[in-house]
């Protein structure tokens, strides 16, 4: 999922604004924010911190791949992370395609989580409608990190607090 780092004036304040924060957070401490909790996963390297009314389920979907939700059932809203092994070192097309059927990629913007090179973009699921999503590859392992758009804001807080182990 390489891309250019070239942005529309327009795309700046959406995507490109959320990898920007998460780029260049400056968290020093790893002490968990009010009102949130924290999540350590040593199965996949990572932990991060998410807002406190949030539930986490782990999935397992099996060939050691996991699906990972967290989700306030209370505002019916939330985001998941989807884990599957994965030897290579950019995200092919076929692999895009099975994970997003759509092959709706919209605004694709390159940045860096933990020295780790990520790409954010928007896309389309038939069920959940406008998303906004996360991937990269860490470990053997390519995590995809999803949200709906309208909670693109509270995504982008989250993910400047993921760590890897």
């Amino acid at each position: 999922l390489r891309v250019s780092d070239s942005v529309s004036p327009e795309q700046a304040s959406g995507i490109k604004q959320l990898a920007s924060a998460v780029e260049f957070s400056n968290i020093s401490s790893q002490k968990t924010p009010e009102g949130w909790s924290k999540y350590r996963n040593e199965r996949y390297g990572f932990s991060l911190f998410y807002p406190s009314e949030m539930a986490e389920s782990t999935f397992d979907e099996g060939e050691g791949a996991s699906t990972i939700i967290f989700e306030d059932r209370k505002e019916a809203h939330g985001f998941q992370i989807f884990v599957v092994p994965y030897s290579g070192t950019q995200v092919g097309e076929e692999r895009f395609l099975k994970d997003v059927p759509s092959g709706v990629r919209k605004d694709p913007v390159d940045f860096y989580i933990g020295g780790v090179l990520a790409t954010a973009f928007y896309s389309t699921h038939p069920l959940l409608g406008d998303t906004v999503e996360v991937w990269f590859i860490h470990g053997g392992h390519l995590f995809e990190l999803t949200t709906l758009k309208p909670l693109e804001q509270l995504f982008g807080k989250i993910i400047k607090t993921l760590r890897f182990l």
